[in-house]
């Protein structure tokens, strides 16, 4: 509930964004999935999922949509996005939003009372995806979605969702993500690498860990244009508004989303190939992106949906990543390009 309260926090205070539409009406449930193997033949003792779902299945279970959480994010974080108008509409499709592995309500390194902090196994993308196959199929009774929508971090499993799972969705809707990292997306990974992992020895690590990983993804989260439009009280409201949002998560967490994200490619499986990949995808993909995103570089995702002879949406708002968060762009093009796409 406190990240939840910062979450909103941030918002309302950066963005100006009515925090009301960030509380889920719907409860907080939780799928447990047993002992969980990992691709790297680690298990995950006692894992589970975090969930909420909004809307309502039809009898021919055919308008699920799954929306799993981005980097540090929690499913009560998306409930913003659904609703007429918005960018699931909750009347008609039965919206799964999902907790990825490592978010602190999911099984994590800081909630795992059996592997806490570094004992707990290193997780991918796929993992995150395959605990979410796990649930639809054997907790939710779902065969088939409609769709898989994610932002961030949750474009990059609806991209993995494509490959690992192809016969399994109509759709893949991929906002500010990617399909496999560029140099430039390796370097913010090791920039955040030395931001949580420097300095574990000295006793205010965490804390440490924690504002430095603030910093750098704060200045990678919008354009150097939007900060320079911004006065000095505004700047610094940002500033001490995210650091507040990322000092109430835990850096274990943190450390091993982000070596997930670092590792994230969804051709490894292909011998690297995007070639090889095209002859399994059968899903219609939409890719948006933001001009001059600095956190995520858009080319591959594009690339792909080109490929695919797909659909592509560019906005240019000179709001970089943050474009999709908290009111920074006007959505309401983003909402009918969504909503467009799903009806088809």
């Amino acid at each position: 509930m406190r990240k939840i309260l910062l979450y909103k926090l941030v918002l309302i205070i950066a963005f100006g964004v009515s925090g009301s539409t960030l509380i889920a009406q719907n409860h907080l449930q939780y799928a447990d999935l047993g002992d969980f193997r990992l691709e790297n033949d680690q298990t995950i003792l006692q894992c589970r999922i975090g969930y909420h779902t909004f809307g309502s299945l039809n009898e021919e279970k055919s308008n699920a949509v799954l929306f799993p959480t981005w980097f540090g994010g929690l499913s009560g974080d998306l409930a913003g996005y659904l609703g007429e108008e918005q960018l699931v509409d909750s009347a008609k499709y039965f919206v799964i939003l999902v907790d990825a592995l490592g978010n602190g309500t999911s099984s994590s390194p800081s909630n795992s009372k059996v592997q806490p902090n570094d004992s707990f196994p290193e997780f991918t993308i796929k993992d995150m995806v395959n605990t979410q196959f796990q649930l639809l199929k054997e907790q939710l009774g779902i065969a088939h979605l409609r769709a898989v929508i994610g932002i961030s971090m949750g474009a990059n499993q609806a991209l993995q969702w494509m490959v690992q799972y192809p016969d399994f969705m109509d759709k893949i809707i991929a906002i500010a993500g990617t399909t496999e990292p560029t140099p430039y997306d390796k370097m913010i990974s090791r920039a955040f690498a030395i931001a949580l992992e420097t300095g574990r020895e000295d006793p205010n690590w965490e804390r440490d860990a924690l504002r430095r990983l603030g910093t750098i993804h704060s200045l990678l989260f919008r354009t150097p244009k939007n900060f320079a439009d911004l006065s000095d009280e505004a700047c610094e409201r940002f500033c001490k508004g995210f650091e507040s949002y990322v000092l109430s998560n835990d850096p274990y967490d943190y450390i091993y989303q982000a070596r997930a994200e670092a590792s994230h490619n969804i051709f490894k499986d292909f011998n690297g190939s995007s070639k090889n990949a095209l002859n399994v995808i059968k899903a219609k993909l939409l890719v948006i992106n933001a001009a001059d995103d600095h956190l995520v570089f858009p080319d591959p995702a594009v690339a792909l949906a080109e490929a695919l002879n797909g659909q592509t949406l560019l906005v240019d708002k000179n709001f970089g990543h943050a474009s999709f968060f908290g009111g920074q762009c006007d959505m309401e093009g983003v909402n009918q390009a969504v909503s467009n796409f799903l009806e088809k």
